[in-house]
């Protein structure tokens, strides 16, 4: 039941956009931070695969043709677009080499394939681009590679999740500077500039978002559930 109101809650932002083009700055190398495929499978951090280290990336042209790397193979493909942040493909193609981080690599290709946007942002180091799957699962990308400061925002944490009225932030140590919340759909819905480890979240409506918290040490994005 969780999983068909979060498609409900997707197919309906997919919905309300259907007229809109897609964002400009979508057609750019993006590299993976972080991926779920859905709610009920793990949540696979790039910083936390070595030996060897990985450095998936996606290259999207304005003529919707992609290419990139996931974990050692290469891949290509062209996406059609419906209803304007959704894009698809049905022809990915990659290159066969054995990788060590095989079951990262396969998670990645099924991302690749079919996602929603649901929002592109930019600070100072550059964009973000988070996007959806439809059965709640969700991935970070930024157009800029792994930093050394991505380890200690992986730490950055938000609970109880799912959230009811208030969601409290823990970041070890880091001072939040801004909080941004952003529904599925990428409307910003809740934003807050002052120092704080917590957000009411009490009047949004039940369904997935993506809160933007920026510290000292830059700037995380982790999904949660309003219930």
């Amino acid at each position: 039941m969780k999983k068909l109101l979060l498609v409900l809650l997707i197919c309906l932002g997919a919905q309300q956009v259907q007229a809109q083009d897609p964002d400009p700055n979508l057609f750019r190398t993006w590299y993976l931070y972080e991926m779920q495929l859905d709610d009920a499978e793990p949540i696979l951090m790039v910083s936390n695969y070595q030996n060897p280290s990985i450095d998936p990336y996606i290259s999207i042209s304005n003529t919707l043709e992609y290419n990139g790397v996931g974990s050692c193979n290469t891949f290509m493909g062209t996406y059609s677009i419906f209803g304007g942040i959704c894009p698809t493909s049905s022809d990915l193609s990659n290159s066969m080499e054995t990788c060590a981080h095989a079951f990262f690599e396969s998670s990645f290709f099924q991302l690749v394939r079919e996602y929603c946007v649901s929002s592109i942002t930019q600070d100072s180091s550059g964009f973000t681009l988070v996007v959806s799957t439809l059965l709640g699962g969700y991935a970070i990308f930024k157009d800029y590679e792994l930093s050394v400061n991505e380890n200690s925002l992986n730490k950055i944490t938000l609970f109880p999740n799912p959230v009811t009225d208030i969601l409290f932030i823990a970041s070890e140590g880091q001072p939040i500077e801004t909080i941004s919340v952003y529904s599925i759909s990428g409307k910003r819905t809740l934003f807050k500039n002052s120092v704080t480890d917590q957000i009411d979240v009490s009047g949004l409506k039940a369904g997935l978002y993506f809160a933007e918290i920026t510290t000292s040490e830059g700037r995380s994005v982790k999904k949660f559930i309003k219930k």
